[in-house]
């Protein structure tokens, strides 16, 4: 969500009782809504996907380093996070990517080169491709009834574009990973808050934070180094399991979300009892692609019947942009979403 106590929930233009999406669900609105064609946002658990999946727009993480951090930050949530943008269209995701991808004197990583544009890549066939689609989800909760019907759909119109396509998921602990992701973001939202007190000469207590933030942090004080370090562990050995997948699937596909876009304050406002159960299942897997580095992309492919939008996502191997935006370029060419505008109210 994009619900903040200092300045107030941002909303889809979609449907104004619902949430855009979080955490950059304020340039997704924007964008939607026609304000701005594109606009920034960053991924740390699904933060690019989320917003483009509630507000019917494309939305790109590239790769572990494919797009430099710097010149401020050397890398988010121990590699998990990384900066692009939500967009109109696949074209303009492409565009940006060239303008801005490359590496970064003194990072810790270094993405697999890629030689060509990408803009080039969103007009050029893909071939028959080999996608695995996941029906069920990997860590806890549903897919909602209307998120399986667009899944289907998908499903549909690849097959009649020529890729092979059949139910297959990665081996791994879901729930496990999932425990994983928290631990690095309660780490790091720590060692911001120290970062923060220390630039305005203040103790943590004394910062003006909402409550999860200061609890997010607590747990993260509690951790100690050997488990923060095996949470790294962790991620690696994913990386490792998805890189396996990957040598028999071309891309997999599953729901950027696990329902539509929900009310805002249904989650926020929860009963401390219905919190965790409302919150999987709404969110999707998108986090298990942070940990892995790969590239991952949410397409407007299905809306409700009640008009809201519903995000698809495609993940392809570690170095794949490339693969992802021709991919993309075909289904958008065959299912345009581009002149789908929200409803304008006074």
């Amino acid at each position: 969500m994009t619900e903040p106590a200092a300045f107030g929930p941002s909303r889809n233009p979609w449907d104004t009782a619902h949430t855009p999406g979080g955490s950059s669900g304020g340039s997704a609105a924007a964008v939607a809504a026609g304000i701005v064609p594109m606009a920034h946002a960053s991924d740390g658990g699904g933060s690019i996907r989320i917003p483009a999946s509630c507000c019917g727009l494309v939305g790109l993480k590239p790769g572990r380093a494919r797009v430099p951090n710097g010149p401020d930050l050397i890398e988010e949530w121990a590699g998990q996070s990384g900066n692009f943008i939500v967009s109109r269209s696949v074209r303009d995701s492409a565009a940006m990517l060239d303008a801005v991808h490359g590496p970064e004197t003194g990072a810790p990583y270094c993405a697999p080169h890629y030689p060509g544009h990408f803009l080039d890549a969103v007009a050029e066939p893909p071939g028959p491709l080999k996608i695995a689609v996941a029906w069920r989800k990997q860590g806890p909760g549903e897919y909602h009834v209307d998120v399986l019907e667009g899944l289907k759909a998908t499903v549909e119109l690849l097959e009649q574009l020529g890729h092979r396509v059949e139910a297959a998921q990665p081996d791994i602990d879901g729930d496990s990973a999932a425990g994983t992701l928290y631990k690095i973001i309660c780490v790091d939202t720590a060692l911001e808050l120290h970062r923060r007190a220390e630039q305005l000469r203040c103790t943590v207590d004394d910062l003006d934070i909402e409550e999860g933030t200061r609890l997010t942090a607590a747990a993260g004080e509690s951790l100690s180094a050997t488990e923060y370090l095996a949470a790294i562990r962790s991620n690696h050995e994913l990386g490792r399991a998805l890189g396996h997948f990957h040598q028999s699937w071309d891309i997999l596909l599953s729901p950027t979300l696990a329902s539509p876009p929900v009310p805002v304050g249904h989650i926020s406002e929860a009963p401390s009892g219905e919190y965790g159960e409302r919150l999987f299942n709404y969110m999707g897997d998108t986090a298990l692609f942070n940990q892995t580095g790969q590239p991952s992309l949410s397409l407007p492919l299905h809306w409700t019947g009640s008009g809201l939008p519903v995000g698809m996502m495609f993940s392809a191997a570690c170095g794949e942009e490339a693969l992802l935006l021709r991919l993309a370029g075909q289904l958008e060419e065959a299912r345009p979403w581009r002149e789908r505008r929200p409803p304008v109210t006074a």
